[in-house]
């Protein structure tokens, strides 16, 4: 039989039923702050954005390739290569070979894409970049897409790019980079090449058939034809930027998949320089990328030097002046872009002087605060939309 003393309730305390609700309260900040925690104390180069490189390779580029891939290569991003369909295929086998002696796990982190037959100034060559981002949303764990040519070399180190897309990884959406053009170039441009009718004569079936002699010039050019484009009026205003994007992985599965995009893809394809305007429109028209879009793409192209305008094609950045001196070297250490083209020369002397550039502490520091003002105008134009 208990005591009276033995059947009465302990009574604890007030300030002991205090402790647990600070450590529910507690809790409850620390669940709040789990990201920006884990962020903290994952290693910096999970904090990193992963890349998809694509590369398009041409008969006069192949050259090219072996140092271009060795130099961006990372080996927590994603490598993908298009050789085009003329190029001889035991030369594209021997440049692989090439590539795998350098590369141990070649097989792992780089896509060799199916040769297709391109015309360069064609819708062709939107269809294989969308054909290059859907092989490469296969592979999961990257964040960004950048396409480049073998004409193309890095100003940056591929750490520093993974470092610098990585800072706005905490945006939702990410932003893409286009180098958009004024609405009024946009305009003059896309009509004067969307007035006719062209026909990208490599549509014909299949795309990845070899080409044959008796072809030439069939499915290897952009046919012209005297036929009004009934499709487009000057109400229509559309977004120019150059074929060059540095774009998330939620606009490649956007531009791949949408119901938008493959409308758009029809609408161009009957245009000279489609690639130059998809994309851009793309972005330009959608509610989501247009909020984070940034009207730059990171490539250093350089079209009027000295008073002089380049023409069609951009100028060799490798161009020497009779001294020996190399005529672009100033403005590319200047740049803050992530990529210069059209280099002339493959594995030169004068892509040592940009690897060496390219990896200057103070340079570094410079390409980064540049990248940090572009991030703070970004959220600005951010909150202003909301």
């Amino acid at each position: 039989m208990c005591s009276k003393a033995g059947a009465r309730r302990v009574q604890l305390p007030r300030s002991a039923l205090l402790y647990p609700l600070i450590a529910l309260a507690l809790l409850v900040t620390l669940l709040l702050n789990l990201s920006h925690l884990r962020s903290l104390l994952l290693p910096a180069h999970q904090k990193d954005a992963n890349i998809a490189y694509f590369i398009q390779i041409t008969p006069h580029t192949l050259a090219h390739l072996p140092r271009l891939y060795s130099t961006i290569h990372h080996p927590y991003n994603l490598h993908a290569l298009h050789f085009d369909v003329q190029i001889p295929s035991q030369q594209v086998t021997h440049v692989l070979a090439q590539l795998r002696l350098r590369n141990a796990n070649f097989e792992r982190d780089t896509i060799v894409i199916p040769p297709r037959k391109l015309v360069y100034d064609g819708i062709s060559m939107v269809l294989n970049t969308l054909h290059a981002m859907s092989y490469m949303l296969k592979r999961p764990n990257w964040h960004y897409f950048i396409n480049l040519s073998g004409h193309d070399y890095p100003l940056v180190p591929p750490e520093v790019q993974r470092k610098l897309l990585g800072s706005v990884r905490s945006l939702d959406p990410l932003p893409n980079f286009l180098s958009m053009s004024s609405s009024k170039r946009a305009e003059s441009v896309f009509y004067d090449r969307a007035s006719t009718l062209f026909t990208d004569t490599s549509l014909c079936y299949p795309p990845t058939a070899p080409h044959l002699p008796h072809e030439h010039p069939v499915c290897n050019e952009l046919a012209k034809s005297t036929t009004p484009n009934p499709i487009f009026d000057h109400s229509f205003r559309p977004a120019y930027s150059g074929a060059w994007l540095i774009v998330s992985r939620q606009f490649c599965e956007n531009a791949t998949t949408s119901s938008e995009a493959r409308h758009l893809l029809v609408a161009f394809a009957n245009m000279r320089g489609s690639d130059e305007f998809f994309f851009a429109t793309l972005a330009r028209y959608n509610a989501q990328f247009n909020k984070t879009l940034i009207p730059k793409a990171l490539r250093k192209v350089i079209w009027v030097a000295d008073g002089e305008h380049a023409g069609q094609h951009p100028f060799f950045v490798d161009e020497q002046h009779s001294n020996g001196s190399y005529r672009f070297l100033k403005p590319l250490n200047e740049s803050i872009d992530f990529f210069a083209r059209k280099f002339g020369h493959s594995d030169s002397a004068f892509m040592d002087v940009i690897d060496h550039m390219a990896r200057d502490a103070q340079r570094v520091d410079r390409i980064s605060q540049a990248f940090g003002w572009i991030v703070v105008a970004l959220k600005r134009q951010m909150a202003q939309r909301a």
